[in-house]
């Protein structure tokens, strides 16, 4: 097996403890009659500590490598999740969520920074494509495993199984004996370069622009979907499958973008992708029979599947070899952020409007976002700086 097919399999191992731990812990603060506000809150410490802690993840990784930063998280995910075995009740949720988000991302972080060691600039685009089908893939079944395993067994058997997720993949990784040489700063300041100096490198900023653009596409329909579902009268079921619609389309573009590449840009990928995702949000709002939604959802789906990985790929390769890393965790950063704050935002307003105004303006936004970029349809490249 290639090592970017190994990896990806780590990916998916990863990101099932994430999205199945995340998914056992609402269902458990509900069991342990938490309140909705709590549930809300202990779903947000999930992304709250990458928020602040993926840049300088990002930077020991660049100084270090990935080998023991990964070893660690993996550590950390474990003993996150035997924390309510040990001291059941609410209260160690509190503590489990934050742990396990911020070991989570920083391990995703080494992940993609490992896939771009193993690629070379033809083929770096094509293989986050396919690493971005192991994290698909752990997206969908995390969930599943802990909502079979909490309805035949119990909720206490869902957290044994997230804990020891992390010592198979800790086994795997060892396994792949995969390790990411860190490369030496151009100069002895290099290092001391505040995160935010990164934005100094004009070929950055849109990347990191269009990044945030795909994580709004996402935000957008998980929060405005169901309350527009709401409105429409429509049935739990009938909003599962609207939003099953958009998880089969973002699974199908991961698994063919690996070929798109071969005929588009990552520039001509990533404006595509935003009108595609502009366009099917926008006209969710338009439209209130299922077949449409789904079809809708379907073309919202497709835009953001793609983005996602290409604008992963186009970070590594924008930012300088030596900041790799930390240009991931700026990007993580800013993507975390808008997780915890845009969900409020929307709901905000959809409690004080009608659901439609939200889709129409958001899909303007990202098919705006796609304008303000038609100039890079010609690139052949992303330029990294100095280029």
């Amino acid at each position: 097996m290639k090592p970017i097919y190994s990896l990806a399999v780590f990916a998916c191992l990863t990101q099932g403890i994430f999205t199945g731990g995340r998914f056992l812990v609402a269902l458990y603060a509900a069991n342990q009659q938490a309140s909705t506000l709590v549930i809300g809150v202990l779903i947000s410490l999930f992304s709250l500590a990458p928020t602040f802690g993926s840049v300088p993840a990002g930077r020991i990784a660049d100084r270090v490598g990935t080998r023991w930063p990964m070893l660690t998280c993996m550590t950390l995910l474990t003993l996150g999740m035997c924390l309510p075995l040990v001291l059941p009740g609410v209260m160690p949720l509190f503590v489990t969520a934050p742990l396990v988000g911020g070991a989570y991302f920083a391990l995703y972080l080494c992940t993609n920074t490992l896939a771009n060691s193993l690629s070379s600039k033809s083929d770096r685009a094509a293989n986050f494509a396919r690493l971005s089908v192991g994290v698909s893939s752990g997206q969908a079944l995390g969930p599943l495993c802990a909502g079979l395993l909490i309805d035949h067994h119990s909720h206490a058997a869902a957290f044994v199984l997230m804990a020891i997720l992390p010592l198979a993949s800790h086994v795997w990784f060892v396994l792949l004996g995969l390790q990411h040489t860190p490369s030496k700063p151009q100069k002895e300041s290099d290092h001391s370069r505040g995160a935010l100096d990164l934005l100094r490198f004009h070929n950055l900023r849109p990347v990191l622009f269009l990044s945030t653009m795909f994580i709004l596409a996402a935000d957008v329909f998980v929060v405005m979907v169901p309350i527009y579902g709401l409105q429409l009268r429509l049935s739990a079921s009938e909003m599962g499958m609207i939003a099953s619609a958009f998880s089969v389309a973002s699974f199908s573009v991961r698994a063919m973008s690996a070929r798109l590449v071969d005929y588009f840009t990552i520039w001509q990928l990533m404006i595509m992708a935003l009108v595609l995702a502009g366009t099917g949000i926008m006209l969710i709002g338009a439209v209130t029979t299922l077949p449409l939604l789904m079809l809708f959802a379907f073309a919202s789906g497709l835009g953001q599947g793609l983005g996602a990985p290409m604008s992963t790929s186009a970070v590594y390769e924008v930012a300088p070899p030596e900041h790799a890393s930390e240009a991931m965790g700026l990007r993580l950063s800013l993507g975390m952020a808008t997780q915890v704050v845009l969900p409020i935002i929307i709901g905000s307003i959809g409690a004080f409007l009608t659901a439609e105004p939200v889709f129409y303006v958001c899909g303007l936004m990202l098919i705006g976002a796609a304008a303000t970029q038609h100039r890079q349809w010609r690139r052949k490249t992303v330029e990294q700086p100095g280029e």
